[in-house]
């Protein structure tokens, strides 16, 4: 007689660890749910009525240059207005839209220098803005920690936080006017020279762009923030 009390108590205590659980695994979901909902940031997208123009500058060796530009161009960035962070950023420019106006410079550019045609090489050059902050004191000169992706190769750089000019309200735009410089040989990229001549490996980047805003969005890339 003393077993089925000890049988019964035992059975309650399952059903309401059971109950219990459950319940706490609803409330889990619906938290979730209901942060998932409401966290949404600003949404910037390259479109085409946005205004870019994005030139790169060749020197050679002895006292001569040639300047190139990117003829297509994508890009979007999403800031977080409230708490003053750029959480990600990425701008695609694809490799086959770069021309300097010479033909067979351009087709050396693009398969003997970028191996655009090589298996497994990018057929597009990629600018990634890393999570940063832009909220700092007047005095201090703040530097947006950015990745070029170029050749299959990575390397960071920083973009000045003046160069980027981002909207006072919702609904304004983004505008970006900055000078980047990329070493060939940090991209593993062979430096262009014939007989006497020979390519600078460094090349400068002139970036002028607008990037208009297309609403909320939810964080996907998970950058770490600097």
């Amino acid at each position: 007689m003393q077993k089925k009390p000890s049988r019964f108590c035992f059975l309650i205590f399952l059903f309401v660890s059971y109950q219990f659980q459950k319940n706490f695994v609803f409330a889990e979901e619906v938290h979730s749910k209901k942060t998932k909902e409401s966290i949404l940031y600003d949404h910037y997208q390259m479109t085409q009525k946005d205004s870019f123009k994005i030139k790169f500058l060749g020197k050679i060796t002895p006292g001569a240059s040639f300047e190139g530009q990117a003829i297509r161009a994508s890009g979007e960035i999403l800031v977080d207005s409230k708490e003053k962070e750029i959480l990600s950023g990425k701008f695609s420019v694809p490799i086959n839209s770069l021309t300097t106006g010479n033909n067979v410079r351009d087709r050396h550019m693009m398969e003997k220098y970028l191996e655009v045609n090589k298996k497994g090489m990018p057929s597009d050059i990629v600018l990634t803005l890393k999570s940063s902050s832009y909220q700092s004191l007047k005095e201090k000169k703040v530097l947006i920690p950015v990745i070029w992706q170029i050749h299959g190769q990575e390397k960071e750089s920083t973009i000045p936080l003046d160069d980027i000019k981002l909207p006072q309200k919702e609904g304004g735009k983004i505008s970006i006017s900055t000078k980047l410089k990329i070493n060939l040989k940090d991209f593993l990229i062979e430096v262009p020279s014939y007989l006497v001549v020979w390519m600078n490996e460094e090349v400068e980047v002139f970036v002028d762009l607008e990037i208009s805003y297309e609403g909320k969005k939810e964080k996907i890339e998970n950058h770490e923030k600097i």
